[in-house]
């Protein structure tokens, strides 16, 4: 059975596209010349990226647009376990299988990051900004534009290519992962604030398997 167009508001204009070279433009530009680590230059691309889409969405940044969700109920087991055994997992394979370390080319292209100032870095500003753009602007778009399956699998699509200015080819093949998950989430439940504690879950474990 055919899938419907579950976001229920006026088509956006296709100019909205601009909005993804945007963001790699400004990826590159405090890749270029900022100097800081790349948690940081991912925090200020995606906090200029969120002040564009409000040419194209005045509601992007509202908490109605924040905490809206469907009809159907949450699988809290499920929804909170999930992101668990697939850091775990992803944790494991690249560890033991490509004798790395994920955490280091994720925060520290350009320079090691402390915990102290990492953590609360990622957990009020990376993530919550990085969910209201990927999820609550550009999917919500995208899905409007193009319809609910096309509009979740380019928003990851984004998301995981973005993790290009990290350096590492395996934290854009985790962030394509991660962005299908929070994708499907976000297109099952239309909740922002949802996707961003998954978000954070994942985070929050990669710092206690590295600690």
């Amino acid at each position: 059975m055919a899938i419907t167009n579950q976001y229920a508001f006026n088509k956006p204009p296709i100019s909205i596209f601009l909005v993804i070279p945007a963001l790699f433009l400004f990826g590159y530009l405090a890749q270029r010349y900022s100097g800081f680590s790349y948690v940081y230059q991912y925090a200020i691309s995606i906090v200029l990226a969120i002040f564009v889409s409000l040419r194209f969405d005045k509601d992007v940044v509202s908490l109605e647009r924040i905490v809206s969700r469907s009809g159907h109920p949450v699988e809290r087991l499920s929804v909170f376990l999930f992101p668990v055994v697939v850091v775990l997992s992803i944790y494991f394979i690249i560890t033991y299988a490509f004798h790395t370390s994920l955490l280091y080319p994720l925060f520290s292209s350009h320079g090691r990051v402390s915990g102290f100032e990492l953590f609360p870095l990622m957990f009020i500003i990376v993530v919550p900004m990085a969910e209201i753009f990927f999820r609550g602007f550009l999917q919500r778009n995208l899905s409007g534009l193009m319809g609910d399956k096309a509009g979740f699998i380019l928003s990851a699509v984004v998301f995981g290519l973005f993790a290009w200015f990290s350096g590492s080819k395996l934290v854009i093949a985790v962030y394509f992962i991660l962005g299908l998950y929070l994708g499907y989430l976000y297109y099952k439940y239309h909740s922002v604030f949802l996707t961003m504690i998954n978000h954070a879950v994942v985070i929050l474990f990669m710092f206690i398997l590295k600690y």
